[in-house]
């Protein structure tokens, strides 16, 4: 298996969250498993990160990537984020999900 590639957002993201507190782990798996585990304490998320940079057709969720979302949804597990910004990381940790999907916070993947 290939090494799956990072954004070129997604450093930046990781160094200011844990600069605020947060704890990040990041897991670049590849099989569609999300880039980063992220905690504020009374909560945890799955992030996907997207890179805003990149044109819309390089932000979609790849299909092992929707499939993973849908699987670990299906069978309530942790929520999972796609975001671009570490503002839409902290916005992840504060809401619930409401629907059924994985959940954006980006430029339409």
């Amino acid at each position: 298996m290939k090494t799956p590639q990072r954004d070129g957002n997604e450093a930046g993201i990781v160094k200011d969250l844990r600069a605020r507190g947060y704890l990040v782990q990041t897991l670049h798996q590849g099989g569609g498993v999300p880039d980063l585990i992220v905690s504020n304490g009374p909560r945890m998320v799955l992030v996907e990160v997207k890179d805003p940079a990149q044109p819309p057709s390089g932000r979609r969720l790849t299909p092992a990537q929707v499939r993973w979302h849908a699987e670990w949804r299906d069978a309530g597990g942790a929520d999972v984020y796609v975001c671009e910004t570490v503002e839409q990381v902290m916005a992840a940790l504060c809401s619930r999900r409401v629907d059924n999907n994985s959940s954006s916070f980006g430029s339409d993947p």
